[in-house]
């Protein structure tokens, strides 16, 4: 017999740990989050320890699986391109990206730049990094609306004025 699949099984896990984090939701009446700006929230505090065991176990499944799927490089080609996005992030907070772009529908790039008074090319870049993230997303070229990520950045102040100590 051969040797089980190790990514098979970690796919299992996490499907099998999602599957039940869906029925606990429904079961308490609570939606399910999505990438939209107004998704639900899920408060991780708040939640039952099974519940918690559930998101743990999915977040320890998911990184293993990734990492056996993309290989030990792309730990390195992160970790040493995490100060591209965290500039990105502190370029975002400061320009005041995300109270910029509207909570409903999205901007040109070029309006956004006027309004920031920064250069096109570099709000575009700034953008697109933000994008690749998922923290905003590109809705049409050069168009920018905000995501569930971002949204919360312009909604919760005191969360918006966190990020900007940091």
């Amino acid at each position: 017999m051969a040797p089980q699949s190790e990514l098979l099984r970690l796919a299992e896990e996490v499907c099998s740990n999602t599957y039940e984090i869906v029925k606990h939701l429904r079961r308490h009446h609570q939606e399910e989050p999505t990438f939209d700006p107004g998704s639900a929230d899920i408060d991780p505090y708040g939640e039952s320890r099974h519940y918690q065991a559930l998101r743990a176990s999915i977040n320890d499944a998911a990184n293993d699986l990734l990492l056996l799927v993309n290989g030990p490089k792309s730990v390195h080609r992160t970790f040493l391109t995490a100060t591209y996005e965290l500039a990105a992030y502190q370029i975002a907070l400061e320009y005041k990206y995300f109270e910029n772009v509207p909570l409903e529908g999205d901007i040109h790039v070029s309006k956004l730049a006027e309004i920031v008074g920064m250069d096109v090319d570099r709000t575009g870049r700034v953008l697109r990094m933000l994008a690749a993230l998922r923290i905003f997303e590109e809705v049409a070229e050069d168009r920018f609306a905000h995501s569930a990520v971002s949204a919360v950045l312009a909604i919760d102040e005191n969360l918006n004025y966190a990020a900007c100590m940091q």
